[in-house]
């Protein structure tokens, strides 16, 4: 009987290391090349609730320690459309 529950559960939940089981995504981490950057603010522009430039500044800056699904496609843009092409994802 036990065995039986086990394959059970096994099947209908997912084993913790089948390719199936259900997994919260990590959140991504987004970084600047600060070297890089040229504080042109599109970045800002286009994510302001993840990338900020505060007047004078000679670069843009990441102010979300980790960026949720939602946001994942503005950030994306973002990269894309950086003309120094500072900014990547972290793995």
């Amino acid at each position: 009987m036990l065995l039986r529950n086990h394959k059970k559960s096994q099947a209908g939940l997912g084993w913790p290391h089948s390719k199936n089981a259900k997994e919260e995504p990590m959140a991504k981490k987004v970084v600047i090349d600060t070297e890089e950057c040229v504080a042109c603010g599109t970045c800002a522009e286009i994510a302001p609730e993840v990338f900020k430039l505060e007047e004078g500044a000679d670069h843009a800056e990441v102010i979300k320690g980790s960026i949720a699904s939602s946001e994942e496609e503005a950030v994306q843009e973002a990269i894309d459309s950086c003309p120094t092409q500072c900014i990547h994802w972290e793995e």
